[in-house]
């Protein structure tokens, strides 16, 4: 009887995420422009920051200039998730406020560099 359930549980969970990668894979990559907000991140007198963006076909980190106002990201296929680069803990480089998930049918979203919560 548990094997039954476990059986039909796996099969169940299959043919649901079976469904949802097929309706992201039918979706053409698009591209989504990222707006940068510096503000907060100038007055805690920051002049750069570091990001990281990944999809469901890749994952960038980029370090950004406060003179960098936007950025184009090509073949986002799936939600672009932006948020904080994991492998830099320097606290000379801005962050996002949060982590922002920019869903399908959305081509633009608005970023805010904030000071590490450290600093």
């Amino acid at each position: 009887m548990n094997f039954k359930l476990t059986f039909l549980f796996a099969l169940l969970t299959g043919i649901v995420l079976s469904s949802c990668v097929d309706d992201v894979d039918k979706i053409p990559p698009r591209e989504v422009t990222l707006v940068y907000n510096w503000e907060e991140a100038n007055i805690a007198g920051l002049d750069s920051g570091t990001i990281q963006l990944s999809h469901q076909a890749g994952l960038m980190r980029i370090f950004l200039g406060n003179e960098d106002t936007s950025n184009v990201v090509p073949g986002v296929i799936g939600n672009l998730i932006v948020q904080e680069n994991p492998k830099v803990t320097d606290e000379k480089y801005a962050i996002p406020e949060e982590l922002y998930i920019i869903p399908i049918g959305q081509d633009s979203a608005e970023i805010v560099f904030t000071a590490p919560k450290e600093l």
